[in-house]
């Protein structure tokens, strides 16, 4: 009867000790709740399809007369949405450049503050404010866009 596998015994350094052969298999964990809403996840680095979709969308609001900056904050405030931001640019333009603080996927400085803090009041707070989903979608955006 074999005990040990003779893999893992040619492979092993002569100092360490044999590794028992495990014949059962171990089930994969199953998947999380939010495994199955998870969006596909943004590109590390932009690709060039990716940065050109980015500069085109620049371009086009450019073209209705948004300023740059606006357009670029909006993009960052909305985890880079594109139907958000121009919602977004639509408020700003309709309220004098005011951010619309209370529209839903419009993140504020304080709305990332809550979510980071640890503060479970805070974050029920942002929860309620951008849902679920939209929590877990800015913080991927939060983690990509600050590596």
């Amino acid at each position: 009867m074999q005990i040990f596998a003779e893999s893992q015994r040619s492979s092993l350094p002569p100092s360490a000790p044999p590794q028992p052969e495990t014949t059962e298999a171990t089930p994969p964990p199953p998947p999380s709740p939010s495994a199955s809403r998870a969006k596909a996840p943004r590109p590390k680095a932009p690709t060039p399809d990716y940065a050109r979709q980015v500069d085109d969308y620049l371009e086009e609001n450019l073209a209705f007369g948004y300023d740059e900056g606006d357009i670029i904050s909006a993009l960052k405030c909305t985890s880079m949405d594109p139907k958000i931001t121009r919602q977004a640019l639509k408020s700003m333009a309709a309220n004098g450049g005011a951010v619309p603080m209370e529209m839903k996927g419009f993140w504020t400085e304080e709305d990332d503050q809550d979510l980071e803090c640890g503060d479970a009041r805070r974050v029920r707070r942002v929860e309620a404010k951008h849902g679920k989903n939209g929590v877990e979608s800015r913080w991927e955006y939060l983690r990509e866009y600050r590596a």
